[in-house]
C-alpha cells in the first residue's frame, strides 16, 4: 500500500492544508482518492 498527500498553501502566514490524498495497492489499484476543499 502507497499513499501519497498533496498540501496547498492557504495564505500569507497561515501554514498549509491538505488538498488530496490516495491510497493504492500494490498493483496500482486506487483504494481511496479524495480530494479536500
Amino acid at each position: 500500500v502507497a499513499i501519497d498527500c498533496e498540501m496547498v498553501g492557504l495564505g500569507h502566514g497561515q501554514g498549509s492544508g491538505l488538498a488530496r490524498c490516495s491510497l493504492v495497492d500494490i498493483n496500482g489499484t486506487v483504494l481511496y482518492d479524495k480530494f479536500i476543499r
